[in-house]
């Protein structure tokens, strides 16, 4: 009895092609923040530090420009998007409710159940500030930094 492979001896591979995908340069590209055409042709701008917040202690502010543009470089750098999602997640803190207050007009709300802080990591250290500064200077989507905090 013969085995189907051994009736055909195997071929040597001479060298591989390097074939660069459409979906992998776009991948890449999406997650370096760089500017590329996305699958219908148009084009995506390159990603930039986002607007300062509006809050009282005034985050945004406290934060010189070149620890902001360090910060997201230092983002953007990074290689793939779980690599991304994981600085992020140690940057999110997560603590329990300190004070619940019922709410009256609200029958059918469901109560908050965690507490989050933010945090951006620099040279000069940690730094606490509000999440629409995380999310501005790390430009991510605020669906992103929701589902990273859950």
């Amino acid at each position: 009895m013969t085995f189907p492979w051994k009736l055909f001896p195997k071929k040597r591979k001479k060298g591989q092609k390097q074939v660069i995908y459409k979906n992998e340069v776009i991948k890449s590209a999406r997650v370096r923040g760089k500017e590329y055409l996305n699958y219908k042709g148009i084009k995506v701008n390159q990603r930039t530090i986002g607007e300062p917040c509006r809050c009282r202690s005034c985050c945004f502010d406290k934060i010189p420009e070149g620890e902001r543009q360090e910060i997201f470089d230092r983002f953007y750098a990074l290689e793939t998007k779980n690599e991304q999602d994981a600085y992020m997640q140690a940057l999110i803190e997560c603590s329990e409710i300190s004070r619940k207050r019922p709410r009256v007009d609200q029958n059918n709300a469901k109560p908050k159940s965690k507490s989050y802080k933010y945090y951006v990591s620099s040279s000069s250290g940690k730094r606490r500030v509000c999440k629409t500064t995380f999310i501005s200077i790390n430009e991510v989507t605020v669906d992103r930094v929701r589902r990273l905090s859950k």
